[in-house]
């Protein structure tokens, strides 16, 4: 019973880490294009390591994945749709016009590492 708790309360911190993980990365997206503040490099390096951290973290401990195999192309478009849809819907006051910049720099960021 105890082993069984404790993997209960580790896949929860998972879960919660994931979450302020993607948090974070939405902002860095955020602010390279609403404020220009942040380089395309940067926010490339940011979604690199969220996805790896992900692949390796939570898919290890068997909780949902993106929906395809580790390290796929469609795993890096699924995270690629989270982020833009998390700052279309978020009141962020991003404008059409910077979500379509977001959704093309996303885009790069994915075809460059195929």
């Amino acid at each position: 019973m105890p082993k069984t708790i404790v993997n209960e309360v580790n896949k929860v911190a998972v879960k919660e880490e994931a979450k302020e993980r993607f948090n974070k990365l939405v902002s860095l997206s955020v602010d390279a294009v609403s404020t220009g503040q942040v380089s395309y490099a940067a926010l490339e390096d940011a979604f690199n390591d969220y996805f790896e951290w992900y692949e390796n973290e939570v898919q290890r401990e068997n909780l949902a994945t993106f929906g395809g195999a580790p390290g796929s192309l469609q795993n890096r478009n699924v995270l690629a749709g989270q982020i833009s849809r998390a700052v279309r819907f978020g009141a962020y006051g991003i404008d059409d016009q910077q979500l379509g910049e977001l959704k093309q720099v996303l885009y790069n960021i994915v075809s460059n590492n195929k």
